[in-house]
């Protein structure tokens, strides 16, 4: 069942692949050369059974993808790095295989570096939108396949979102919210945090589309996040609303150790002053009355635990004992 998925993956990213090189601009020749290359690294990754080939096999590709490189137009490796991204991806998923091909993870970790850092890809608003569209479509969003945090990489060090116009940021940012929907399990928060900060004041829409942003998974950490956006704030305007909220859940997620921080203190008092004391021990209640999401249940039997909900609880449970203590 793993073998096929090799051949279902391919087919599932062949069209994707000619709509993201055409949108780019890139020849039909450098298309096909690049194409063959990840061709000849799913084959590898195929046959790679033990650690001694997946170092010939590394090899092979790193002398291959070298050749292409030094043939290809450098306009190309605006192709070649989101498909290094998505293929990254899908190799830490489990769906080709069972075991980790360590080896050919280590090749991809080392090229998507290299076309970020060190050939400074980057990409004009549109060009990312068709970027961020091509590695929504997925075969499989891995938790660990660090597809968002690859994306938001690129979108930082180029701070393409911040060159956008509404329309071109809007569209970025649904396509990874999409691939944060799809993802099987939330082991954190921090990719949706990082967009949480993306949007500002003049994002109304967007705003609006994030208050009512929900996954597929129903995971308890995200249905406490919808708690919080749906909790009505006596404030002026959404976009001050918005930025409370946010605070909100940057904080709620921050409490660790047995007891707070000085640093979860000070934003406790602050987010009293902000919202008055007995507007947030209600958000806490309504929290702490969900604590059984703190395991997220696949069937009758297994599940993992929500890390993030767990932070949330705590979180609420210290406003609960140390929210009247003006003197912390």
């Amino acid at each position: 069942m793993k073998n096929e998925n090799y051949g279902k993956f391919k087919e599932d990213d062949k069209l994707k692949s000619r709509d993201l090189g055409e949108a780019l601009g890139v020849s039909a020749n450098d298309i096909c050369s690049i194409d063959d290359w990840f061709a000849n690294y799913l084959d590898r990754h195929l046959h790679a059974s033990t650690f001694e080939k997946g170092l010939v096999y590394e090899s092979e590709l790193n002398e291959l993808h070298n050749s292409i490189f030094e043939s290809i137009e450098p306009l190309s490796y605006k192709y070649i790095l989101p498909k290094l991204v998505k293929y990254y991806n899908i190799s830490e998923s489990g769906q080709l295989k069972s075991t980790r091909v360590a080896r050919l993870l280590v090749l991809l970790e080392q090229l998507i570096a290299k076309y970020i850092n060190e050939l400074n890809v980057s990409y004009t608003p549109s060009e990312f939108v068709n970027v961020t569209k091509y590695c929504r479509d997925n075969f499989f969003v891995s938790p660990n396949g660090e597809l968002i945090e690859n994306i938001l990489k690129i979108n930082t060090k180029h701070k393409i979102t911040t060159k956008s116009s509404t329309e071109e940021k809007r569209n970025i940012i649904n396509n990874i919210l999409y691939i944060i929907t799809d993802t099987g399990f939330h082991h954190d928060i921090i990719c949706f945090k990082k967009i949480l900060k993306l949007i500002t004041v003049e994002d109304i829409k967007l705003i609006e589309q994030i208050k009512s942003f929900k996954v597929k998974n129903s995971q308890g950490c995200y249905f406490l996040i919808n708690i919080i956006f749906d909790t009505y704030l006596p404030l002026d305007n959404i976009s001050e609303d918005f930025d409370i909220k946010r605070e909100l859940i940057f904080w709620l997620d921050s409490s660790g150790g047995a007891k707070p921080k000085q640093s979860w203190i000070e934003k406790m008092l602050a987010l009293k002053v902000k919202i008055g004391l007995p507007l947030l021990l209600l958000i806490c209640e309504q929290i702490i009355e969900h604590k059984q999401l703190v395991n997220y249940y696949f069937n009758d039997s297994c599940y993992w635990g929500d890390d993030v909900c767990k932070r949330f609880i705590k979180s609420a449970q210290w406003t609960k004992e140390y929210g009247n203590n003006a003197c912390l």
